[in-house]
């Protein structure tokens, strides 16, 4: 963390997933650099451990031979293994998916992943993104469906493919939530196999109270022309132009 040897402008460490409070208290999933193995041995192993809860035949030697062919990483840098990439950037969902190829003569389920599974717009966002993947085969045409049950919750397609698997956004209408209470709703996501809940809450605070603090002098000057502009301001009807 104390270098920075690929001249990016940021310290070389490691995205790893993180949680920060807001302004409000409430907890946000977040991303940060993170260096060590104390930060990257339980990301791997808990993707291992997914890729064993779908295949109890997996092995070390397998899992070796997985990461080895690429099986488990998105490549970076140059093509196959590198010093400064080593094996590429570990992926759960392409990893678990290998796990499950692995088996033979058994039927592959189709099944969801959606992420993140919480969503907190408190008081002041009004979108996010949620990815649908798919872990499996499936031999039909649409296999992801995503509805809700809360009238204040739109759900757009924003990269999609054909079957129903990609970005999607979500997004809160404010008009119709009520002043001052806390709202939960529920984005769900069905699919051949299974079905997953995205669970959103989102908080419309009660209007400000507007203040007159008397005229204002605003003062405006253009860095680049020199040109300086001022008005008078004053409030009217408790309100600020």
């Amino acid at each position: 963390m104390s270098a920075d040897s690929d001249g990016d402008g940021f310290p070389d460490g490691v995205l790893a997933p993180l949680a920060e409070q807001d302004d409000q208290g409430r907890l946000r999933p977040t991303i940060g650099l993170r260096a060590g193995t104390s930060m990257a041995a339980p990301l791997v192993a808990a993707a291992a451990g997914l890729m064993k809860s779908v295949n109890s035949a997996l092995d070390p030697d397998m899992f070796d031979m997985l990461l080895a062919t690429g099986r488990l990483t998105v490549d970076l840098g140059e093509a196959g293994r590198d010093v400064r990439h080593g094996e590429g950037l570990l992926d759960a969902v392409r990893a678990t998916a290998a796990a499950l190829e692995l088996l033979d003569e058994t039927r592959v389920p189709a099944m969801l992943t959606v992420a993140p599974r919480r969503l907190d717009f408190g008081i002041s966002s009004t979108s996010a993104e949620i990815a649908v993947s798919l872990l499996g085969n499936f031999a039909g045409d649409a296999f992801a469906i995503l509805e809700t049950d809360s009238p204040w919750l739109i759900v757009d397609a924003v990269d999609v493919a054909a079957g129903g698997t990609g970005r999607y956004r979500v997004r809160v209408d404010r008009t119709q939530l009520p002043e001052g209470r806390v709202q939960f709703g529920v984005v769900r996501v069905r699919g051949p196999e299974n079905t997953v809940s995205v669970a959103v809450s989102a908080q419309q605070p009660p209007p400000s109270p507007q203040s007159d603090i008397g005229p204002l002098h605003v003062r405006a000057r253009d860095v680049d022309g020199g040109i300086t502009a001022s008005r008078l301001v004053e409030a009217d009807e408790k309100a600020y132009p």
